[in-house]
């Protein structure tokens, strides 16, 4: 095998490892972001708005 084919070989057992990791991190944005709102409805709301 040739030395390209072996990158390109290497890049494509990467994919799924990679497609997963971007899935994960999307995943754990969109679950931060819902505690954190999930966090402000909960405080109670102190602050009055003038």
């Amino acid at each position: 095998m040739t030395k390209w084919g072996e990158d390109y070989k290497k890049i494509i057992d990467a994919l799924p490892t990679l497609i997963q990791k971007k899935i994960d991190e999307k995943e754990a944005t969109l679950q931060y972001w819902q505690n954190a709102k999930k966090a402000y409805e909960q405080t109670p709301k102190v602050h009055k708005v003038y």
